[in-house]
C-alpha cells in the first residue's frame, strides 16, 4: 500500500488512497497552469530584456514556493470532490452507509489528509516562501544585465535611492559619477 500506518484500518487506507491520486493530479494540473503563465511572462522578459536563461530558470525556480502554496489547497479540493464523486457514482457511499459506516468515520482519512497537506503548506509559508521571497528580492534586472556583460547607469532627475554603494540598486553610474 501507498501509505500504511499502523493506526490506520484498511478502510482508511482505501478512501485514503482513492483521495490521494486526485488530489495529485489536480495539484499538477494547478501548478502547470500558474507555471506556464510565469514561464510566459519570464519568456517575455527574455525576450524584450535579454534576460539570460539560467537567471530566468532561477526567477522561476524562486517562484515556485508561492505558487504551490496557492495550488496545495486547489489539488487539495479537487481531488477531494473528485473521490467522493466517484465513490458515489460507483454507489460506493451508498453501500457504506448501508453497512453502518457514519460519515466521521467515513471522512477521517480525507481530514487526515487535508492536516497533512495543511502542515505542508505551513511549513512552505513560514519557511520556504520567506526565504524564497527573499533571495527574489536581491536578483535585481541591473544585477541580471551585468551577468550578461552589460553595464548600467541611471541619467535623469528621477530619484532612485540614496547614492551610495548599497543604495544603488546595482547600477555603476548615476548622473554622470561612477559610483
Amino acid at each position: 500500500p501507498l501509505y500504511n500506518p499502523p493506526s490506520m484500518s484498511r478502510f482508511d487506507r482505501y478512501v485514503f488512497c482513492e483521495c490521494l491520486g486526485p488530489v495529485f493530479i489536480g495539484f499538477l494540473v494547478a501548478t502547470g497552469t500558474l507555471l506556464t503563465q510565469a514561464f510566459f511572462n519570464l519568456a517575455e522578459a527574455m525576450i524584450q530584456r535579454d534576460v539570460p536563461l539560467a537567471a530566468a530558470a532561477k526567477i522561476l525556480l524562486l517562484n515556485l514556493p508561492h505558487i504551490v502554496v496557492i495550488t496545495l489547497p486547489m489539488g487539495l479540493l479537487f481531488g477531494i470532490l473528485l473521490a467522493m464523486g466517484r465513490l458515489s457514482a460507483d454507489s460506493e457511499l451508498t453501500a457504506m452507509r448501508a453497512s453502518g459506516v457514519s460519515l466521521l468515520y467515513l471522512y477521517r482519512p480525507i481530514l487526515t489528509l487535508s492536516l497533512l497537506l495543511a502542515g505542508l503548506n505551513v511549513y512552505l509559508m513560514l519557511e520556504v516562501l520567506p526565504w524564497g521571497n527573499r533571495t527574489l528580492q536581491k536578483l535585481t534586472i541591473t544585477e541580471l544585465l551585468k551577468q550578461n556583460g552589460y553595464r548600467t547607469g541611471h541619467f535623469g532627475k528621477w530619484h532612485i535611492g540614496p547614492e551610495t554603494k548599497n543604495g544603488t540598486y546595482g547600477i555603476d553610474v548615476i548622473n554622470g559619477k561612477k559610483l
